[in-house]
């Protein structure tokens, strides 16, 4: 890949060696964060505080092998790409459950089987449209931002209920404060600033905390006892497995790797010269390699990671895409596993600070989700796969006990407000899709107005159909262009016949005629992105799954009779 414009170190570029350590430094600031997910599950399953410690300087393990893993170009895993993971929130209610039931053993357990369901989705992505059209991907995103919202929420309100007078103004003063400093960062921050307004967030928060006297005193004064370098323990590993979480872990696993797409996406288009295609094949690799990364953080004894869409739109920011960063980013991660202290220090953290990042970082992840629903005009089957899984959805959070009184085979389904709402949005759309296709046979004579009249049926037809606008806009452009070629270069003896299909999944356009073959190639320019949090991750899935191209092209003749068949999905 050669280096675009505004790019200081593309892919293959090797920065100077100080600049390498300030990069990478700055991309694990960013990703430790997303650490406060492990920190509640641990204190979850009430370890002790050394087993605590190792779990995070684990994760930090975890995460080395998983950046450099995704930047590896060779072989069937990695994206080639400078794509760091972080703890994903996808699996944080999953791992709460998991440790309700069987405690740590289970959450490792389950997150190998979900790094696994996400590596073999990586092989079937391309066959899979048909369950995951833009829609309901949206929808599922949606999900998981209220999911981490709500459990954030829940942090605030455990530490509250147990607060009166002016102490409750004190934690409702600090939770104010924590949220309302990332929010103004990245309303009015500039730059870095607003990039890491997390963080930022974080420290001030967690300052203001420790003053107004929060903060649990055992888990402060492990921090002075905590030795400055130590090896982590491992012997808190062991692994089960429980039949009725496999649907939540699976749908949590289809789930990443729906955000790898996204943020691999991004990274491509941030990183190749404008009009370059997207590699499907190091996307693959890459929601490959992130699976992989998953399932050995089970192994290591630590909550599911991800892709994190958030450090994408760090490395445009610092013009830094180069893939040598990985490398960097494995070695500080390994460094600050090795301090038992700086993991003592991340258990420390009030909870009401780690709540209310929770509930901001809940708040980017469903406007990322909203982001992908308002890429494409709404129809009313549209509405409805939006509007009944999501309330189905919030009913699970609001009211539990009416599911727990359901048959006992249906609790695998409907353990959580994730799974309820993506199995719903599933079904609903495969149910919605029934009775949902037109077709429609021209005929179009050679002369110089045949490529518009061609494009005006297109459009007409595609009205009547309620084609998202999006897509016909893709087809159009296509199909324009391929009978441009037709007339411009006299390949047709006689008439052309066109037949268009929609069946809401895909748009079908086969061209037929007698005379010379055509050559098609067409490519698919990547357009420009949005940096902060999660939005990388919306517009890379929303590249991905909405491209310029055909999703399928096939020439292929017989006696002088060719046809022309492309296909895009939705």
């Amino acid at each position: 890949m050669s280096r675009p414009p505004g790019l200081e170190y593309s892919v293959d570029d090797k920065p100077p060696f100080f600049k390498l350590l300030l990069v990478s430094l700055q991309q694990v600031l960013l990703l430790m964060i997303p650490l406060i997910m492990v920190i509640i599950v641990v204190k979850q399953a009430q370890q002790s505080h050394h087993v605590m410690q190792s779990i995070v300087s684990l994760s930090m393990i975890a995460l080395a092998l998983a950046a450099v893993l995704q930047a590896q170009r060779k072989g069937p895993l990695g994206s080639g790409l400078l794509a760091p993971s972080v703890s994903s929130a996808i699996y944080l209610q999953a791992s709460l459950t998991a440790v309700a039931v069987g405690g740590l053993p289970l959450v490792f357990g389950m997150t190998i089987l979900a790094g696994a369901v996400e590596a073999v989705f990586a092989l079937v992505i391309h066959r899979l449209r048909v369950l995951f059209p833009p829609i309901v991907v949206a929808v599922i995103v949606v999900a998981v931002g209220i999911q981490l919202g709500l459990v954030g929420t829940r942090e605030l309100l455990d530490e509250g209920l147990n607060l009166a007078g002016p102490e409750l103004l004190k934690h409702v003063a600090v939770c104010a404060l924590t949220v309302g400093v990332m929010m103004g960062l990245a309303v009015w921050g500039r730059g870095l600033f607003r990039l890491l307004a997390t963080l930022i967030g974080l420290v001030m928060g967690t300052a203001i905390a420790l003053l107004a006297g929060f903060g649990d005193p055992s888990l402060l004064a492990e921090v002075s006892h905590a030795p400055l370098v130590g090896l982590p323990s491992f012997s808190h590993l062991s692994y089960s497995f429980d039949g009725s979480l496999v649907a939540a872990f699976v749908i949590c696993g289809v789930a990443s790797g729906l955000r790898a797409i996204g943020a691999i996406t991004t990274c491509q288009t941030i990183s190749n010269d404008e009009g370059k295609p997207i590699d499907f094949g190091s996307v693959r690799r890459g929601v490959a390699a992130d699976g992989v990364s998953c399932s050995l953080s089970g192994v290591l004894g630590v909550t599911g990671t991800s892709v994190a869409p958030s450090l994408v739109g760090l490395s445009e920011a610092t013009g830094v895409t180069s893939r040598i960063v990985a490398y960097g980013v494995g070695a500080w991660l390994l460094f600050f596993a090795l301090s038992p202290k700086l993991a003592a220090l991340f258990m420390a953290l009030p909870q009401n600070v780690m709540g209310s990042v929770l509930v901001f970082t809940g708040s980017l992840i469903l406007m990322a989700g909203i982001k992908l629903m308002s890429s494409r005009k709404l129809e009313l089957r549209d509405t409805l796969i939006v509007g009944v899984p999501l309330l189905l959805g919030l009913n699970r959070a609001i009211n539990p006990d009416y599911f727990q009184n359901l048959p006992q085979a249906l609790h695998a389904i409907t353990d959580s407000l994730l799974t309820v709402t993506t199995i719903t949005a599933i079904l609903l759309n495969l149910v919605l899709r029934i009775g949902q296709k037109g077709a429609d046979v021209l005929i179009i004579n050679p002369d110089e107005n045949a490529p518009l009249k061609l494009k005006d049926a297109l459009v007409r037809d595609a009205s009547r159909w309620a084609v998202p606008e999006r897509l016909v806009k893709r087809a159009g452009e296509t199909l324009l262009k391929v009978e441009t070629l037709i007339q411009e270069e006299n390949l047709a003896d006689g008439p052309v016949e066109v037949r268009l299909e929609y069946d809401t999944v895909s748009f079908y356009v086969e061209l037929q005629y007698s005379g010379d073959p055509l050559m098609l190639a067409s490519q698919r320019p990547p357009s420009e992105t949005d940096r902060f949090e999660e939005m990388p991750m919306a517009i890379g899935l929303e590249l991905y799954l909405e491209n310029l191209r055909p999703d399928e092209t096939l020439v292929n003749g017989d006696n002088d009779r060719y046809t022309i068949k492309l296909r895009f999905f939705a």
